[in-house]
Formats: C-alpha cells, structure tokens, sequence
C-alpha cells in the first residue's frame, strides 16, 4: 500500500470520526421515562450483584463483580448511546470509503464475526468459572440477553429488526427484550440474597 493511500485511509478514518460524532449528538440520550427505568434497573440490579459478591468468594465473587461493573456501564451507556456512535461512525465511513451500498453484508459478517467472538469468550467463562457457573444461569441469562440486545442495537442489521419492531407504549419492542434480561439479573440477585440469608 502506498502512502498516499495509506494517507487517504487515515483522513478518512479521521473525517468519518468527526462525521459520526455530529450525527451521534442528534441521536443520542432515550426519553426520559424509559431511559430512567433502564437506569434504575441497571442501577438496582448492580448495586444488589455487588452485595452479592460481597458475601461469596474466590471465583464466583469475581463473577458477580464483573457483571456488576457491566451494568454499571450500562447505566451510563443508557443516554450516552454509545452503541449509537458506532452505527454513526460506521455509516459514516461506509459513505467515505464507498461501500454504503453493501452495508447490509458487511454488518451481517460484522455480527457473525461478533457471535462467534462472543462464543468464544463464553466458552472461555465457562472454563475459568467452572465450578460457579450452573450456580448462576439466571444471571447469566440475564446478562447475556440484556448486554446482547444492547449489541445488536450497535452492529444495526436490518435482518433482525422484524424480531423487535414495534413500540409498546412507552417502549420499543427491542427495549422490552432488554429490560427482560435486566429483570432476570435482578431476580438471579434477589433469590442470590435470599438463599445466603437463610443461610445453609
């Protein structure tokens, strides 16, 4: 690659940036009534993971912690839309690199490339918190789908949208799958706290 290419790639890497970040301010931030229950259920949810690790060891607190710090991202994330920036960005570059017209395919390898990814870092979960890991599917569950929709929303494939189109009053059909994954954490913490406070 020449460097004159190598120059035209970086200025429009840079410009697609700059691009990206005008159309992500008009898009980002969720009304207020739904943007505060995504808050508070992420919120909740990670404050009472966070108890939770309090009261095990080894492993599995390291567990419930990680998945706490995620919510806590989540709780930022929920107006910041960061995930929206990505969509901008990319729309954005397609448009400067000229393969906006193909973006559907290149979002469809992008997203098998991320399940893939995404398989393989569970997989890798697995090994390391074995000996915890069917103690927890709950919040597995829950983690997975609420941090899993809100990555879907960030690769954008249009394929996908018939799964959650829609509004259902105050939310839309892909804000009801996730708040379902936050509320499946939040129970996997609820029962968690419940069961150490019966105690063995």
């Amino acid at each position: 690659m020449s460097q004159s290419s190598s120059e035209t790639r970086v200025h429009e890497i840079v410009q697609s940036l700059a691009c990206g970040f005008e159309d992500w301010k008009t898009v980002f931030g969720d009304p207020w009534f739904s943007g505060t229950v995504f808050m508070l259920g992420y919120g909740v949810a990670a404050v009472l993971m966070l108890r939770v690790a309090r009261q095990t060891t080894g492993r599995e607190a390291l567990f419930w912690r990680l998945c706490a710090i995620a919510f806590f991202f989540q709780v930022a994330n929920t107006h910041l839309d960061l995930h929206a920036f990505v969509v901008s960005y990319g729309r954005c570059l397609a448009r400067a690199q000229g393969w906006y017209g193909t973006r559907h395919t290149v979002q469809y390898f992008v997203l098998v490339g991320s399940l893939v990814a995404l398989t393989s870092v569970l997989s890798l979960l697995m090994i390391v918190f074995f000996r915890s890991i069917f103690g927890n599917l709950l919040l597995i569950l829950g983690v997975v789908l609420a941090l899993g929709t809100t990555f879907e929303k960030a690769v954008n494939y249009h394929g996908l949208e018939q799964l959650y189109a829609g509004y259902f009053g105050q939310f839309r059909g892909v804000d009801l799958i996730e708040l379902a994954g936050v509320a499946i954490a939040l129970l996997a913490s609820v029962l968690r706290l419940r069961k150490s406070a019966r105690g063995p």
